[in-house]
């Protein structure tokens, strides 16, 4: 049996006291090595959940376990540093840094967590082939696009950078928030081509959230967040933040 790299149990959540829960969730895990998609419709928690998993806030009620660690337990400066160190991100706004080159933004993660750089190192000889065997696999050229800033992308490339970034320095938990909304057809499959061959390279655990149920087949499991989630009328929050 795999084993565990995010567990809720019991977990109830909600942003405002006054609020009705927005999530209510008995239990819920995800193992090493698989890829789980979730769906449901607008405001039904999937970003919540995420916020949760990736410790940028706390239940109110119950526990949130990543890698057998208990989030609520860590004061926020080691949270921080333990999603750095363990969790990679994939934002439906991107949150690229507008001013820094394409290869500076997909190593931010290896300035905060010296455990990344040090893998992405052993893993690739060297922090630049990393973040260029990131961009190859993402159809993306690194000799031609890596000195140039984010800005300058396209949408599908900004993207496809951010992708590498959260891949970078071979994370045990990615997270992916809406990832392909920006992305054609055919570049979503070369996207989703990389998720897939990193977490079986790497090992890790692929949770990805999305309301377009045609890449759900590609999955090895799906799960509807309205039936793992009790909370009778949920509400939106705010975006996923790093």
């Amino acid at each position: 049996m795999p084993p565990s790299v995010v567990q809720l149990s019991d977990v109830k959540f909600r942003w405002r006291p006054e609020n009705p829960l927005t999530l209510d969730v008995p239990g819920f895990e995800l193992t090493a090595g698989e890829c789980l998609f979730v769906y449901g419709p607008s405001g039904s928690g999937k970003t919540t959940l995420l916020n949760l998993v990736a410790g940028v806030a706390n239940p109110e009620h119950g526990e949130v376990r990543v890698l057998d660690q208990s989030l609520a337990q860590l004061p926020t400066a080691h949270r921080d540093a333990f999603r750095s160190d363990h969790i990679g991100l994939i934002f439906q706004m991107f949150n690229l840094v507008p001013y820094l080159s394409v290869v500076e933004n997909i190593l931010l993660p290896c300035r905060f967590s010296a455990r990344r750089r040090d893998r992405a190192v052993a893993n690739d000889g060297s922090l630049d082939a990393g973040a260029s065997r990131l961009l190859g696999d993402l159809e993306l050229d690194f000799a031609g696009l890596g000195s140039r800033t984010v800005s300058e992308l396209s949408v599908g490339q900004q993207q496809r950078v951010a992708a590498a970034r959260a891949l970078i320095g071979a994370p045990e938990l990615i997270i992916a928030d809406e990832p392909t909304s920006s992305l054609d057809a055919d570049v979503q499959q070369a996207f989703l081509d990389l998720l897939f061959n990193e977490v079986k390279r790497t090992g890790a655990a692929l949770l990805f959230v999305s309301h377009d149920r045609r890449l759900e087949p590609r999955f090895t499991r799906s799960v509807s967040l309205t039936d793992i989630n009790n909370a009778v009328t949920p509400s939106p929050g705010p975006q996923l933040s790093p």
